[in-house]
């Protein structure tokens, strides 16, 4: 006993923390103190430790109990589709020690959220639910056609509630233990449930690419090498498993009319790659994406490579229109951002596993500008290169501003509305048809297309207008330029039996040049604007 205000105890038996019972018990004893009797008192032998208080002839009971708690764990805590974790019931103690139940303590458990992935196994029984079930328990993860597609995108998790029935509890009807993979069970029950929790995992992971990577088309141009890699974990044993991989890629295009920040349909690319690959004896495999027309399965699907513009006619072009095929040679050349779809097969034709994921960017790198003007072989479509695009196929560093609309970053074909692309900016190339896939990723498809546009097309085209008169050869190459941008440079006055300017033609290229000593801005028709540079790289 102790007689002194504000006294403190610290126990030797009992640790800081845990659960302990704490009780101040009374009951009127003789106490003899200045002629009055009372006191406290209480009994105190089932307790570890009893501490006696006397405070001012008062006799105070602290009454102490190391008490164990309800631990739970889910070994191992992180799971595949197929695999059985124990669930781990033991007693704790506030110095976190663990010991058993005996053995013929009984639990109740029941599966309280995540309940698609799974069922809880007790006493060779499968369900949702359990009531005065002895261990071991386990829950196995189902191996469902829901679960593998679920596991596809995300994770799931697990939520169990585990109960210790006591020796005195009310005895409670035992509940079905059938439910559906879907439903969780929260019994009615007088029992308090632990919550405990696991992950439930994709065991297919793909490993490369990433959405963190960028692949690029040289300038050469090829293709780059995408090697896809994955891995199958897991604690089962994949007996004949095989990969069936899909590689998406592709872009969707903003497009706008001239001049205006309205935004005309998209143009939306994809291509599909498959292959499959079997795995080493650390179920690791890879796979190389084929770039080929002639790869397995391949596809494409190009919507509205022209769009249709409102109030423009004699434009063309359809929104809707949908083109499913390559035509030009087996080599296949793209960019944009790709996805991966990946299915583990086993050998009785099952799907075991399935992820998806995004993947790597591809876009394209500039050549040289004199590899360019060397491979057009064309002083007349370098003219041209020049005035539409600055000699760039894609966006770079050296990109204007305004140049880099829609995609604000590198590497991507240079658009100017409605609808030209890279270096000769190919645009009304017929009533429906825009540039291929191949003509906006690869730089000499681009040039081929261009030269053949302007020289078997829109040349032929303007010299057929001069010639029903005589036009000197300025007049023809001025006009050959200007009907590859659109329309005739010059029309015929019969008055004066010349050919004049056609003053439909708009003066929409800007020069600077000095007159008398100043910087004067200019106008110019784009046919004389790009006979200009014609003129300078001719030296004529």
């Amino acid at each position: 006993m102790n007689d002194t205000i504000d006294f403190s105890y610290i126990s030797d038996l009992v640790s800081v923390g845990g659960p302990h019972t704490f009780e101040i018990g009374s009951a009127y004893q003789l106490w003899a103190s200045g002629g009055e009797l009372y006191g406290w008192d209480i009994s105190f032998s089932q307790y570890d430790e009893c501490i006696r208080l006397d405070l001012n002839a008062m006799e105070m009971i602290a009454l102490i109990t190391n008490d164990s708690q309800l631990y739970v764990k889910i070994e191992p805590e992180k799971l595949y589709p197929g695999d059985t974790a124990t669930v781990v019931i033991k007693k704790q103690f506030a110095d976190g020690t663990l010991e058993d139940y005996d053995s013929t303590q009984t639990f109740e458990v029941a599966k309280l959220e995540g309940c698609i992935w799974g069922n809880i196994l007790a006493e060779d029984s499968l369900g949702a639910y359990f009531y005065g079930v002895h261990q071991p328990i386990k829950f196995v993860v189902d191996t469902s056609a829901a679960v593998i597609d679920s596991l596809a995108s995300d994770t799931g998790v697990v939520k169990l509630g585990v109960g210790l029935i006591e020796p005195d509890q009310k005895e409670l009807s035992r509940y079905p233990k059938s439910f559906d993979v879907t439903d969780c069970f929260t019994p009615p029950s007088i029992t308090n449930l632990t919550p405990v929790y696991t992950e439930i995992d994709n065991p297919l992971k793909i490993i490369s690419p990433t959405a963190e990577d960028t692949s690029w088309i040289n300038p050469i141009p090829e293709m780059p090498s995408i090697v896809c890699e994955a891995k199958l974990n897991g604690a089962n044993l994949w007996e004949g498993i095989s990969f069936d991989w899909n590689y998406s890629i592709g872009y969707d295009y903003l497009r706008r009319e001239p001049f205006s920040p309205d935004t005309l349909c998209r143009r939306v690319s994809r291509l599909n790659f498959s292959g499959t690959t079997l795995p080493d004896e650390n179920f690791h495999t890879s796979w190389e994406v084929p770039f080929s027309r002639t790869s397995p399965n391949f596809s494409i699907k190009i919507i509205s490579s022209k769009p249709f513009r409102p109030h423009h006619e004699d434009y063309g072009g359809d929104c809707n229109e949908i083109t499913n095929n390559w035509e030009q040679g087996n080599d296949i050349f793209t960019g944009g951002v790709s996805n991966i779809d990946l299915f583990a097969i086993n050998q009785e034709g099952r799907i075991i596993a399935h992820t998806k994921k995004a993947g790597n960017w591809i876009k394209g790198i500039n050549p040289d500008i004199q590899s360019i003007y060397q491979y057009t072989n064309s002083k007349e479509v370098e003219a041209i290169i020049r005035s539409e695009s600055m000699t760039e196929q894609f966006t770079s560093d050296n990109t204007k501003r305004s140049k880099k609309w829609p995609y604000n970053t590198n590497g991507f074909p240079i658009y100017g509305p409605p609808n030209g692309y890279g270096l000769m900016q190919l645009d009304n190339l017929d009533r429906i048809s825009g540039q291929t896939e191949k003509e906006l990723w690869n730089w000499k498809a681009h040039i081929d297309r261009g030269k053949d546009f302007y020289f078997n097309n829109k040349k032929p085209k303007a010299l057929a207008h001069l010639s029903m008169h005589y036009a000197n050869e300025d007049q023809k190459l001025q006009s050959a330029f200007q009907m590859y941008n659109g329309g005739n440079l010059y029309k015929w006055n019969k008055d004066n039996e010349a050919w004049e300017f056609n003053t439909n033609i708009k003066k929409n290229r800007k020069i600077r040049v000095i007159e008398n000593g100043h910087i004067v801005t200019k106008y110019l028709q784009y046919g004389i604007y790009v006979w200009k540079i014609y003129k300078q790289i001719t030296n004529n």
